[in-house]
């Protein structure tokens, strides 16, 4: 049996896949949800994400991007409440899309999802203006409550992360 690759993976869209989904949880009357991006390289983790934050009532992937040009242009065109960013994307830094996400939409909360672990990467993306620092080891609940620990306006780190930086602190 020979094995083919599957060429019907979209590309990021504009707005999210799911979007307009009807089996989502009801919301209460008159109560917005909460936009999310989705910058991800990885089509396999783009898709797990935007499955995940659909599920929520309160929350809805407005748009992916693969790559930092792509990101900037969903901001443009979406104006999402928080981006999910990861640090390694294949044609860009996700440190430097930080930078300029806050340049060009300072309200925008900045969730980094990511499998980088150091502390100069952490260090980095804080700098850089992320509200938030998980990586992808964590749990599914651990997401979504970042991401609205950050549409609260509260800083998010895992408690690893946090005791890393506590560590590293000087």
């Amino acid at each position: 049996m020979s094995l083919r690759r599957d060429r019907s993976e979209p590309r990021p869209l504009r707005p999210g896949p799911g979007a307009q989904n009807a089996n989502r949880a009801p919301r209460g009357r008159g109560q917005r949800r909460s936009r999310v991006l989705l910058v991800e390289d990885h089509p396999v983790m783009r898709r797990g994400l935007r499955l995940l934050v659909n599920l929520e009532p309160d929350l809805e992937v407005c748009g992916e991007a693969e790559d930092a040009k792509e990101a900037l242009e969903c901001l443009c065109e979406q104006r999402p409440d928080v981006a999910v960013v990861d640090l390694t994307l294949k044609t860009s830094s996700g440190l430097d899309l930080i930078s300029r996400f806050r340049a060009r939409c300072p309200q925008l909360r900045i969730l980094v999802v990511t499998m980088h672990d150091g502390i100069d990467w952490i260090r980095g993306a804080l700098q850089a203006g992320a509200d938030g620092y998980l990586t992808k080891d964590q749990s599914a609940e651990r997401l979504i409550c970042a991401i609205r620990c950050i549409l609260a306006g509260q800083q998010y780190l895992s408690p690893r992360t946090a005791q890393q930086l506590k560590e590293h602190a000087g």
